[in-house]
């Protein structure tokens, strides 16, 4: 039997998306059993919708208790969608989640993808990333640019890209290492370095999985 939210609740799931390396977000089970995924998208639009299955899935192994608790915190989250700024801080978001609603901490920008995820999870004591191993890169430095200019053709608001700048720093949390770490549950939080290494696995799973499925 794959291992997939179906069986336990709560997962991760990877595929195609915006700004290169992939999209992420969480797939859960609602109270009536049917499978969803709930993710950032793009700035102030986070989304809860029927899982897609061109997204692979990796179910978060965890305990009982942590499981039920993640769990109602998604399903309060799904319900009530707060808008989310994108922005491209990682350290700085550090205790964006309190008691199911998410609050911006003053010296962040926002979450992306892939933040939305490992802060919400370390927020609630289960951190899946050790975001204080993370190393800033010259990509990391080229996407955030990225970012910031997509954010400003959106006509954002100044104050908004003045956030984002100062965020700045070239580091950054991959979908594909978010996805990594899923896939190591429970042995997390992982260090960058493994992060890496279990992105390529990522990477490749789903080009496998891809392929299977257009066959």
């Amino acid at each position: 039997m794959m291992n997939t939210a179906q069986n336990c609740g709560i997962g991760v799931f990877y595929g195609l998306g915006g700004f290169g390396a992939g999209h992420t977000g969480i797939v859960y089970v609602d109270a009536s059993g049917q499978k969803k995924m709930l993710h950032l998208c793009s700035h102030h639009k986070l989304k809860s919708e029927v899982f897609d299955d061109d997204y692979l899935e990796f179910c978060i192994k965890t305990s009982e208790e942590v499981g039920k608790q993640l769990l109602a915190i998604i399903i309060v989250l799904a319900e009530f969608l707060p808008e989310i700024p994108y922005g491209v801080g990682v350290a700085s978001a550090a205790g964006s989640f309190v008691s199911g609603r998410y609050i911006k901490p003053d010296l962040n920008d926002g979450l992306t993808c892939a933040t939305f995820v490992t802060t919400l999870f370390s927020d609630y004591k289960f951190p899946l990333v050790q975001v204080d191993t993370w190393e800033c890169s010259s990509e990391g430095e080229e996407w955030g640019r990225l970012v910031l200019k997509n954010l400003q053709a959106k006509k954002v608001d100044e104050q908004h890209i003045e956030r984002v700048l100062n965020n700045l720093n070239g580091v950054r949390v991959r979908p594909d290492e978010v996805a990594g770490a899923a896939s190591m549950t429970p042995d997390v939080p992982i260090e960058y370095e493994t992060a890496k290494i279990a992105a390529r696995n990522i990477v490749e799973k789903y080009a496998e999985y891809a392929a299977a499925k257009n066959a």
